[in-house]
């Protein structure tokens, strides 16, 4: 095991998200576990002086810059070919490759078959399915991705070794994918560093109920159930007051602000765009509730990991969602399920949740445990650097 250098692959923004502080939670928990790992992180911009100061700080981390201005198609040959010659400074016979994986086209599948040709192993982590239109689920926007994917997708399995899906529904549509058992698979939930987020001190609220969600308003985080479960329970009646903070943004966003100004809830929305995390914290201290992903299910999913709800418990907030998630059995008793499904839901259930939170004792405490055994870095990249890295 200790002979392999372990190599992580991963497109990135030049911006420090969710996906950029998980990758650098992982490559640190790797760090600490001994593996020999190097980090390759490849943008289109120069990364942010935040970002910068993230890595330099940090041995064996190696930035790529490509910013060529060619077409598409070209831009995806031109970039993997770069990444691919920085490999060459590594043993194939001795070194792993884990990449997260990119989107099947012809780039990506010539760059894969170089890799194998030149002797190196590869794995690669799924986060999502990336041709829902296998399971016949035909989502606009994923037309050309499906196509390519129908293709090259199976192609490119056939070359990865082993493969990581952050929950069942992933590995399971993996393994389906080549009906094979020559590969390997595994189920690893996301993980953080939890020790990055403060507890949120509780102060008194203003409201009935006030909410928090981080997320960018994609059509598979829900916020449109929220929105519509609120308005049909004022017209039943239902007069207590409301106030959701929505820090994140994106073109599909806009979609919920227009619900929002459609419904008249404007004073009930506030709309933040993105903040970083120092800006947005004090937003925990009044909330009852975080609210995680509600409408995985529109791209075929009924199951997830996702960064916020790792989030919501280190910093030892209840929350929300629907569907399953790995590191979050039916009986953990901070979270509320809803149902699984694309349809509002009785928004007094999330009344009754925050008064059974307020009669139970340090729920604050009790979360932050929890995220510390179960939820960190340290405790799942064990598993993983034993997978990739066994002989």
């Amino acid at each position: 095991m200790a002979k392999y250098n372990l190599v992580y692959i991963a497109l990135v923004h030049h911006e420090i998200g969710g996906v950029e502080q998980k990758i650098i939670g992982q490559f640190d928990a790797l760090v600490a576990q001994g593996a020999n790992i190097h980090l390759i992180l490849v943008s289109n911009l120069p990364l942010s002086d935040v970002f910068k100061k993230q890595i330099e700080c940090r041995p064996k981390v190696i930035h790529l810059l490509f910013n060529e201005q060619v077409n598409f198609l070209q831009r995806r040959f031109k970039k993997f070919n770069f990444i691919f010659n920085n490999l060459k400074q590594f043993s194939p016979s001795e070194t792993v490759i884990y990449m997260r994986f990119p989107a099947a086209d012809p780039a990506s599948y010539y760059f894969f078959k170089k890799v194998k040709m030149n002797g190196f192993k590869l794995f690669t982590e799924h986060q999502q399915i990336e041709n829902p239109y296998r399971q016949f689920n035909f989502i606009k926007g994923y037309f050309m991705i499906a196509i390519l994917d129908f293709f090259y997708g199976k192609p490119i399995r056939k070359l990865i070794d082993g493969f990581v899906g952050v929950c069942q529904d992933i590995t399971l549509f993996e393994s389906r994918y080549l009906n094979k058992n020559e590969k390997k698979f595994l189920t690893l939930g996301n993980g953080i560093h939890s020790s990055n987020f403060p507890a949120r001190t509780q102060i008194q609220s203003n409201y009935d109920l006030e909410i928090i969600f981080v997320g960018a308003g994609y059509r598979t985080n829900g916020l449109h159930r929220l929105i519509e479960s609120r308005k049909i329970a004022k017209q039943n009646g239902n007069s207590n007051s409301l106030l959701v903070h929505v820090v994140g943004d994106s073109n599909e966003m806009q979609f919920n602000k227009d619900l929002v100004n459609k419904y008249d809830l404007t004073t009930e929305f506030i709309f933040y765009g993105f903040q970083k995390h120092k800006a947005y914290e004090h937003l925990f201290n009044t909330s009852h509730m975080a609210m995680g992903t509600l409408s995985f299910s529109r791209i075929g999913l009924h199951s997830a990991s996702t960064l916020k709800l790792r989030e919501y418990c280190s910093r030892g907030i209840p929350f929300f969602y629907s569907g399953d998630d790995i590191d979050f059995s039916d009986d953990f008793p901070y979270h509320l399920k809803l149902a699984d499904n694309d349809l509002p839901f009785n928004y007094e259930l999330l009344e009754v949740f925050k008064r059974k939170m307020q009669l139970t004792e340090n729920v604050t405490e009790e979360m932050r445990v929890y995220a510390k055994y179960f939820l960190d870095w340290n405790q799942k990249m064990n598993k993983l650097k034993d997978f990739l890295l066994e002989d």
